[in-house]
């Protein structure tokens, strides 16, 4: 049986274990949060520390087998399919549209991943051609797949005739006929479990079909048989089918894929809704049975080619990303080190836990690790970063109040509790959207976004307070120092809001002009499809993906392309090469003239759909819009919504300006950046959070006027800002210089988005705040108060807005 979460480790082999144990993890985490006395509240804190850690550890191992790789980077097995033709209602066949050949790929996405989060490529070739990829397949998994894609599961629901038990052998014999019936053949199990078979006359006409079907799933009480509940108008035919019928003689036969599964006697009439599927040999049968029941394919699909492909990115291009990424990962362990000292072995430790948590979770549930999930892990790391420095340079302040260490701790989570949560819970909201509404590419990152935030936030409000305690129990932290980049003096960072607001004016504007004169010339063959040349090189040769690549680079194409090498299960080797159409013949040139084994190889060149088509850009697009609407709304309730339209603002800004910068630099838009904008996307909604919470405690606590209360809170997160930014750039840019071809594009879109959200969130999001209250005569200071502080002073003469 092929199962959405294959190759599972021992662990989540034992649901049980695992269930009582993440339920004591649970029980932990109220008691934590429920105690007051700090002494129960650090052991229970540690053994939840501990616990998280070492299960995330364990579900780490082996690593090879437990963390699972998207096709652009471990590569996988490849189907080419074909869509049979359906029939009419004569029952001859009738011509496959592109309709019947997208149908048949949104139900093998349902089949195949209905969690979405497999990291599945599904593309139309020609009009009754389907290319599909599945990341990390091995040779046993790959024969279940494909064992579930042949399954139609054409449900069919007929009736048998009343005199079966005699005119059967007849029609059998030639002796008599049945008019309007047709003879079948059905295998089934008598009481003592012996198997016998019936020649069966069903009715030609189909009283209804799986189209009906509302939900079908096992009976965990009978291994080998799936429930079905019908639908409403499913319910009425299975009435008007059985009304008439006499109970104790009549029967009902069930025919899946024109195979009687059963012919059971109807006991009473009229029947409803509901009935079952039995003589199936187990529950994981059953549950196979049901998953393609839900998924019913309209036309049938036969396999005509399975081989198994080389990662999209290379094998190279993965590795120097990796070493890229531990480079930059190391330099900023060195950089917080250095800044901060010996709390700073404290942030990397967390630093450690956040990933072992990411990791250890990634492994367990199976989530697939593919290049928009690394873009989450990149932020992840970010944020991480980001909620540690937080914390700091809260007690960065509280230590120069004169506070104890113990005391400038307590102060400094409890100040910094709700910037964490905020721009956290802001991320997440997005984050969840996504994966609800996107595409399967986007769900890929969600996923990853979301268990970091949830990693992160873990590992910065609970192991690193966990940590601080143990240390001043003992009493061996004394004092504490740090660096400062930060500025002494206050910046009067509104009053320089008309040069920012020219300044971004006209980036947003050239940003527009440029995707208006490129249009459709700024899309990648990922958005407009193209063309898909293969070689077949034969058994005895093999052309890397990589000469091909550099061949393609100086051909001067129209377009970018990808390359993959490809193992034809019991044929050969092949190379394919994905371009343009108008690149085509070009490609196929070039290739042919500088790789003397391309020269000989046969040829084909097929038309194919793109990747990331109309469908994936108005699902990303439905969900990202979602997602700013929820953040608007969060941030109006926690905020005011002078703050929710200054974060709208910054986000909308950020991406178009990044956008267009982009575009600018002559590169094109693909599957990669699609991870690169969310990314900033999502690093902008953190980092705009952190500045208004600072703005919010302010205008609540500090004396004077609005604006110099924002302009204090902007400089006073001003160093945080800087070391969240630096840090984050050094590991993006370890990317963009040492990561290869296929992971530059990438790096420069973020590295372009963090210096423009780093920008916004002082110069944009803050004075649109600043003015839109203004113009609305919003008194900003009461707005933030806690409602019950707004009773007290209702009526009473509070501070200018001005």
């Amino acid at each position: 049986m092929f199962s959405p979460l294959l190759g599972k480790t021992d662990l989540t082999h034992q649901p049980v274990l695992l269930f009582l144990v993440g339920l004591s993890i649970l029980v932990l985490f109220f008691w934590y949060f429920a105690t007051e006395i700090e002494r129960r509240k650090r052991n229970i804190g540690s053994v939840l520390v501990l616990g998280v850690v070492v299960l995330c550890f364990i579900g780490l191992f082996p690593p090879k087998k437990s963390l699972k790789g998207g096709v652009d980077i471990v590569g996988g097995v490849a189907f080419t399919l074909a869509v049979d033709p359906g029939l009419d209602d004569e029952g001859n066949p009738r011509p496959v549209t592109l309709d019947d050949t997208q149908s048949a790929i949104t139900t093998l996405r349902q089949r195949l991943d209905p969690q979405g989060t497999k990291d599945l490529t599904i593309a139309a070739q020609g009009t009754d051609r389907i290319v599909l990829q599945m990341p990390g397949i091995g040779e046993k998994e790959a024969t279940e797949v494909r064992t579930t894609i042949e399954k139609t599961a054409k449900l069919e629901m007929r009736e048998v005739h009343p005199q079966n038990a005699t005119l059967a052998q007849q029609v059998k014999n030639g002796t008599k006929p049945a008019p309007g019936y047709k003879l079948y053949t059905y295998t089934a199990e008598n009481s003592f479990g012996e198997e016998f078979t019936e020649d069966i006359l069903l009715s030609r006409r189909v009283a209804f079909d799986g189209s009906y079907i509302d939900e079908a799933f096992p009976d965990y009480a009978d291994g080998g048989t799936v429930v079905i509940n019908l639908n409403g108008e499913g319910g009425k035919k299975m009435e008007n089918l059985t009304r008439d019928m006499t109970p104790g003689r009549d029967r009902i036969a069930v025919v899946l894929d024109g195979i009687v599964k059963s012919a059971p006697t109807v006991q009473s009439v009229p029947l409803g809704s509901r009935f079952t599927i039995t003589g199936l040999d187990n529950t994981e049968e059953a549950q196979d049975l049901s998953n393609v029941l839900m998924n019913p394919l309209q036309n049938p699909l036969k396999v005509e080619e399975q081989r198994q492909v080389s990662a999209t990115l290379g094998a190279a291009t993965v590795s120097q990303g990796i070493n890229a990424g531990l480079l930059g990962l190391g330099l900023t362990v060195l950089f917080v080190l250095a800044y901060y000292r010996f709390a700073g072995i404290v942030a990397i430790i967390a630093l450690v836990i956040n990933v072992i948590v990411l990791f250890g979770v990634m492994a367990m549930f199976e989530f697939t690790f593919t290049l928009p999930g690394i873009a989450g892990i990149v932020l992840t790391i970010g944020v991480a970063v980001d909620a540690n420095v937080l914390i700091y340079e809260r007690l960065r302040e509280e230590l120069s109040l004169g506070k104890s260490v113990k005391g400038a701790l307590n102060a400094a989570f409890e100040k910094a509790f709700s910037a964490i949560f905020d721009a956290n819970i802001t991320t997440l909201i997005t984050a969840l959207i996504l994966f609800w509404r996107a595409s399967d590419t986007v769900k890929g990152f969600a996923v990853t976004l979301t268990i970091g935030i949830l990693a992160s936030m873990f590992s910065a409000l609970l192991a690193v307070r966990v940590m601080f305690w143990w240390f001043t129990a003992k009493k061996d932290i004394k004092k504490l120092t740090f660096m400062n980049l930060a500025p002494k003096r206050v910046i009067d960072f509104l009053s320089k809001r008309n040069i920012a607001f020219v300044l971004s004016a006209v980036l947003i504007l050239g940003s527009l002009g440029t995707m208006a004169v490129k249009n459709q010339s700024a899309l990648g063959i990922d958005f407009t499809g193209g063309s898909l040349i293969r070689f077949t090189v034969g058994e005895d040769k093999r052309v890397e993906a990589s000469e091909a690549d550099r061949v393609l680079e100086s051909a001067n194409l129209g377009k970018g392309f990808f390359v993959q090498e490809e193992t034809i299960v019991g044929s050969g080797e092949l190379l394919t090469v994905r371009v343009a159409t108008d690149d085509a013949e070009k490609a196929q040139s070039a290739l042919q003239e500088a790789i003397p084994a391309l020269a000989e190889a046969p040829v084909s060149v097929d038309a194919i759909s793109s990747s990331l088509g109309a469908e994936f850009l108005s699902n990303s697009l439905l969900a990202l819009g979602l997602g700013l609407l929820a953040i608007i709304i969060y941030i109006t309730i926690r905020f005011e919504f002078s703050f929710a339209l200054g974060a709208f603002v910054a986000i909308f800004h950020d991406l178009i300006i990044s956008i267009g910068i982009v575009l600018l630099l002559g590169t094109e838009l693909s599957l990669i950046h699609v991870g690169a904008f969310l990314t900033i996307a999502g690093y902008s909604i953190n980092d705009t959070i952190i500045v208004f919470d600072r703005i919010r405690e302010s205008l609540q606590t500090a004396r004077g006027t609005t604006k110099e209360i924002m302009n204090e809170a902007i400089n006073a997160t001003l160093s945080r800002t800087i070391l969240t930014s630096a840090t984050t750039l050094v590991t993006v840019i370890c990317l963009y210089l040492l990561g290869g071809a296929g992971l530059r594009d990438f790096s420069l879109a973020i590295i372009i988005g963090i210096i423009v959200g780093t920008y916004s969130s002082i110069f944009i999001a803050s004075p649109i705040v600043y003015i839109w209250a203004k113009i609305n005569g919003t008194n900003l200071r009461q707005e933030v108060l806690p409602p019950q502080i707004q009773d007290d002073i209702e009526g009473a003469e509070l501070p200018s807005e001005s």
